[in-house]
């Protein structure tokens, strides 16, 4: 990806850290000492899939997970992310 600088979109937490959207790239930037960001470029991604947790537990209905699929292997998990920004993010992408 290039040097040019990009406009963050949306800024939420999830279970690692922070889920970024930005004009050309998903990234998870993590908050653990020895775990890098994870980043995919938007141009790359051929699917979103988004799993709400069952209302039986006690984050139900409230929060989901986000897997974004890239070209080839590249997937990026943002766990535990708040339902309507989840969905919010699902529909702005195009899934």
């Amino acid at each position: 990806m290039s040097n040019v600088p990009t406009n963050e979109i949306i800024r939420t937490k999830c279970n690692t850290g922070q889920l970024v959207i930005t004009d050309k790239a998903i990234k998870v930037e993590t908050k653990w000492i020895g775990q890098s960001t994870k980043m995919l470029s938007r141009d790359r991604i051929i699917g979103v899939d988004i799993m709400p947790y069952p209302k039986v537990l006690w984050i139900g209905g409230k929060y989901a997970d986000l897997t974004f699929y890239g070209q080839g292997s590249e997937v990026i998990k943002a766990q535990i992310v708040k339902i309507d920004v989840a969905r919010q993010i699902v529909e702005m992408l195009g899934y």
